[in-house]
């Protein structure tokens, strides 16, 4: 990977990774069975005919590279490729990756690799904030590596505390599974569903025992938990920091054990859940995850992230005039990040738009608009992003 694509820790909240040396416990994963299982069965796009369609006229990478399953076996989704390129690729926009060197030799197993994403179906819509990880995990999946989507049933009845500085509501069976249908719906937005594994946690922690709740946390230690921000900042306050909170990122992690995960994706704000995970597979004596993490889309109001409890989110399932019509509301400020997460467009483009931004003959209002009809444009249609288009400026 080229120096100056290097992703670095932009997010201080986690940065202490010392912290996370977690105390050597046995640790019981899945059996590789369970991945394998699917395996077989992934419908790998043929390879492109030529490889210089991948490719552009300065050798980056701008599309995936494919390949086809070979005989009885599967050819490395990236063999044609050097590793470096595909590394390039992959970590476009990426904030984190932890260890640094991480996907460079994960890449090198020769083998798809799990790339796990997890949600907690807590309300019914996903936006745009979780499109930029979705997106990112598109890619994964378009070089041939295994999707799997955790959802969090089990856990979403605890709720996951970052970013808060009170105890999440708990949520009722009943919520927790209609939310769940909606996401799994509105994940075909992004994702090719039909090469997507999806894993509900309750499948395992619905079996197991109070003993195996106390092997779980006795992987970890209080002063090591209370290193997270969310968790220390209430703590110093004064404020209750309730214990089956405390417990969540063991939970999360332990779903990376059970799905043997080779990546796991998630925003910044996730990095220490996330390496909580790396941190139980290794003690368990298998190679820990890496950790990638996307940059945060702030939201509407341009100062706190997209979130719908705050209101300024653009729905993955608002109506075309209401997405065009929020994408446009953002503060002037915000739309380099907007050009950078939300759009599909080519690099190249992306990097013309950022570039007039700053000292382009195009007016902001002119830059907004291309951008606003990109995103409406990925989830509706090129016919539906330009009626759009035409009713925003009738009005």
């Amino acid at each position: 990977m080229n120096p100056e694509h290097s992703p670095e820790i932009t997010s201080p909240q986690d940065a202490d990774l010392s912290a996370l040396s977690f105390s050597p416990q046995p640790t019981t994963p899945r059996s590789d069975t369970h991945a394998a299982g699917w395996s077989s069965s992934l419908n790998l796009r043929e390879r492109l005919a030529a490889i210089n369609e991948c490719f552009a006229d300065n050798h980056t990478l701008t599309r995936p590279p494919r390949s086809v399953a070979t005989g009885n076996g599967q050819e490395h989704p990236c063999r044609h490729y050097e590793p470096e390129e595909v590394v390039d690729y992959l970590c476009r926009d990426v904030a984190i990756v932890e260890p640094a060197s991480g996907l460079q030799k994960k890449l090198k197993l020769d083998r798809p690799l799990v790339v796990k994403l997890g949600f907690d179906p807590t309300a019914p819509d996903l936006h745009l904030g979780h499109a930029v990880v979705l997106r990112k995990l598109r890619e994964f999946q378009d070089l041939g590596h295994h999707v799997n989507i955790i959802i969090g049933d089990f856990t979403a009845a605890i709720g996951d505390p970052t970013g808060r500085n009170t105890a999440r509501p708990p949520l009722s069976k009943e919520q927790i599974e209609k939310n769940a249908e909606t996401y799994l719906q509105q994940l075909g937005t992004v994702l090719d569903l039909e090469k997507v594994q999806i894993t509900r946690n309750s499948e395992w922690y619905s079996k197991m025992s109070f003993a195996d709740t106390l092997r779980l946390l006795g992987q970890a230690t209080l002063s090591q938990l209370l290193s997270r921000r969310d968790f220390s900042d209430r703590y110093e306050r004064g404020l209750p920091v309730h214990m089956h909170e405390m417990v969540y990122p063991l939970m999360q992690g332990n779903d990376s054990v059970n799905i043997s995960a080779d990546i796991e994706l998630g925003g910044t704000d996730q990095l220490f859940n996330n390496l909580v995970g790396r941190g139980l597979q290794e003690n368990g004596g298998h190679e820990g995850q890496v950790v990638i993490c996307m940059p945060i889309l702030v939201g509407l109001d341009g100062s706190e992230k997209m979130s719908k409890s705050k209101n300024n989110h653009v729905g993955l399932q608002d109506a075309p005039e209401e997405m065009y019509g929020k994408l446009m509301s953002i503060p002037d400020a915000c739309l380099p990040q907007y050009i950078e997460l939300a759009m599909a467009d080519d690099p190249a483009v992306k990097q013309e738009l950022l570039r007039e931004f700053t000292d382009g003959p195009r007016g902001r209002m002119e830059l907004k608009m291309a951008m606003a009809y990109d995103v409406v444009r990925q989830y509706h249609g090129s016919n539906a992003a330009q009626q759009a288009s035409d009713h925003f400026d009738r009005t």
